[in-house]
């Protein structure tokens, strides 16, 4: 886990971690794309161990931050490295290591790889308080090397039901907890082939489990496919999530994707029919939302027995256009972003936060 958030400022996620690259070869990193010139810092104690030069098709300027552990730190694109940064020197967390860059083959963003034991890559977040500014800045172990701003980001994890176990997964969200992570996300795929794995275990399911295995860590779907359930057993399937828990949980929702691609090989295999109309899918969002507002409302007079959640689930919409953009903003809590090439980040504009 991090002792240090990377970069300076406000600045976006990237979960690229697995995704193809040339020669049959698979991304080992995640990307955080910030401005360039901004500083970034150690991200635990340690040694360089490798440092790289920029020349046209590299990874551009970067270092190798190993700890005594053996787990390393891959930091790449970076405009140039920190006076007194090189081979052989120890750094502590927080120490500044170098500056945000566009060297190499990049776009203006800091590639961070990481080769450890956890389940999956970190992701950060900022989000609308609930909290004080202390209450959140705990989250991060602030290092005495540095003097961090109040507000800091936010970092939750994202696991993998298809290239994770049960045991792996439970692991992983109990550290994260221990370590002061905001949230666990889940995926939500049918199948694992399109990730990479050889099974999957079902998002919801999971999140039931992950409620159940923790005490207070907030959890979510990162996101959910309108597709892979009748809109009302999503709406209920969160709700019930959300009582298990007994704390703030999130839906995230996702319009899917067109009939024929990668993606929707795992509705092929099910015999689920996804319209190839990109405005139906739009909808398919909009009506998951509308019962989201009919059930779980606070002042619904009756919904027969369908569980509301308390407290209300947030909801974000992952978004690929501008008219699901304009759905989130009016409809939804937060948004969940595309930023390419070739990043998926993670930004969550939250209504009525302070953006």
């Amino acid at each position: 886990m991090l002792d240090a958030f990377p970069v300076q400022g406000p600045c976006g996620f990237g979960d690229s971690f697995g995704y193809p690259r040339s020669g049959g070869r698979t991304h080992e990193g995640i990307d955080i794309i910030a401005a360039e010139g901004n500083e970034l810092y150690a991200v635990a104690d340690g040694k360089i161990t490798k440092t790289y030069a920029d020349y046209p098709g590299s990874l551009g300027n970067g270092i190798r931050l190993t700890k005594a552990d053996g787990t390393y730190f891959f930091y790449a694109h970076m405009s140039q490295l920190a006076e007194g940064i090189e081979l052989g020197v120890p750094v502590t967390a927080g120490q500044l290591v170098g500056y945000v860059g566009n060297t190499g083959n990049s776009g203006t963003r800091t590639s961070t790889s990481r080769r450890t034991r956890t389940a999956a890559p970190p992701s950060t977040r900022t989000r609308r308080s609930r909290r004080s500014t202390a209450a959140s800045s705990r989250r991060l172990a602030t290092p005495t090397a540095r003097a961090y701003p109040a507000r800091m980001p936010i970092i939750d994890i994202q696991l993998s039901g298809a290239t994770s176990d049960w045991p792996t997964l439970r692991t992983a969200a109990r550290e994260a907890e221990t370590r002061g992570y905001g949230a666990v996300w889940v995926l939500d795929h049918l199948a694992g082939l399109p990730l990479g794995g050889t099974s999957m275990i079902e998002a919801f399911t999971l999140l039931g489990a992950l409620a159940e295995a923790t005490d207070h860590i907030e959890l979510g779907t990162m996101v959910a496919n309108v597709w892979n359930r009748q809109p009302g057993t999503l709406v209920t399937a969160m709700a019930s999530v959300a009582h298990v828990a007994d704390r703030q949980v999130h839906l995230g929702l996702g319009a899917g994707a067109a009939p024929g691609t990668t993606w929707a090989v795992e509705q092929d295999l099910v015999g689920t029919e996804l319209s190839p109309v990109l405005a139906d899918r739009h909808a398919r969002v909009a009506h998951v939302l509308d019962l989201v507002d009919e059930q779980w409302s606070e002042t619904r007079t009756s919904a027969g027995d369908v569980p509301a959640p308390r407290p209300r689930p947030t909801t974000i919409v992952g978004v690929n256009s501008v008219a699901l953009a304009r759905l989130a903003a009016e409809r939804a809590d937060g948004v969940n972003i595309l930023v390419p090439p070739p990043a998926r980040a993670v930004h969550r504009c939250l209504r009525g936060g302070d953006r």
